[in-house]
Formats: structure tokens, C-alpha cells, sequence
């Protein structure tokens, strides 16, 4: 059996690892290639939420509430919603478009996205279900996205609940 000379061996690992370098710095790159806009131009997109804050009242830990958000692209240029996250593995966002619906997200991260043309309305369901991460009393959770809107770029929803056992 031939022995592989190290100084090959060391050549063929650094070309592996500068071209997956490359491959993984193109894939993050291709991940957030959404037009950037001026605050100061009316040609953008605008988001319009029906509600940042909000209660789901009183809830059994074994019970689960949803509460619609209205999205509105009130902008005259397409609105690219992404990044959607939740603050707690017991919360999901779900974003439904006339009859396309997103995956359910929840605490981890992801890479779907969906643009909003001007005008369009999307509704964002989110979904609380204390008996994943039971507790007892008072709680506040939080739903994650971000948009092409230059004033809305990090959006936060956040609710509270009071939650008994």
C-alpha cells in the first residue's frame, strides 16, 4: 500500500474547506437578497399590522388559543416578509395568504419568505399552547419576523396570557 505524501493531504483539506467557505457564504447570501428601500421614498413597501399587542386572556394549561393578525402591504412596491421565529416552542406563527399557508414556525429558525404585493393582505395566525412549556400564571410571548419596509425591518407581536393549571 503507497503512503499519500502529507503536503497532498494538506492541499486537498484546504481545498475542501475554502470551497465550502465559498458554497456557505453564497447560500447565506442567497438567502437574504430582498431589495433594501429609503425611508424617505414613497416608492417602498409599507407594512400595515391590524396589532403589535395583545391579550389571549385567561387559558386552561391544557387548552390552546389562536388570535389573527391582519399584514397589508400598503407600499407601492412588493413587501418581502421572512425570518419568522416565536419567542417559546409553545407559540406558532403561520402565515396565510388567500389559500397559501406557510409552515408552522415556532422557536427555530427559518428560511421560507413570501412577498406581498402592494394592496394584498395577509393573515398571521398565531397560536398559543401552554401545555408544551407548561406554567402558572402570568406569561408574554413573542412572534418574530422581518420585512423590506425600511421603518418596519425587525417586527415583534407581542401577547400575554394568563395561564392556570
Amino acid at each position: 500500500m503507497r503512503k499519500i505524501d502529507p503536503t497532498v493531504l494538506g492541499i486537498i483539506f484546504l481545498t475542501i474547506v475554502i470551497f465550502g467557505g465559498i458554497l456557505i457564504t453564497n447560500r447565506s447570501a442567497s438567502t437574504n437578497n430582498a431589495l433594501s428601500y429609503n425611508l424617505s421614498s414613497n416608492e417602498r413597501p409599507k407594512l400595515e399590522i391590524s396589532k403589535k399587542n395583545f391579550s389571549m386572556g385567561n387559558i386552561n394549561v391544557n387548552d390552546t388559543k389562536t388570535e389573527d393578525i391582519s399584514i397589508k402591504n400598503t407600499g407601492i412596491k412588493p413587501l418581502i416578509l421572512s425570518n419568522f421565529s416565536t419567542s417559546c416552542d409553545c407559540t406558532y406563527g403561520q402565515l396565510i395568504i388567500d389559500d397559501d399557508q406557510s409552515p408552522k414556525f415556532t422557536m427555530g429558525k427559518s428560511s421560507w419568505s413570501k412577498e406581498l404585493a402592494p394592496d394584498e393582505i395577509a393573515k398571521l395566525s398565531i397560536t398559543y399552547k401552554p401545555s408544551i412549556m407548561p406554567v402558572d400564571g402570568e406569561v408574554s410571548r413573542v412572534v418574530y419576523f422581518k420585512t423590506n419596509d425600511p421603518e418596519n425591518t425587525n417586527v415583534e407581536i407581542k401577547f400575554n396570557a394568563f395561564v392556570s393549571k
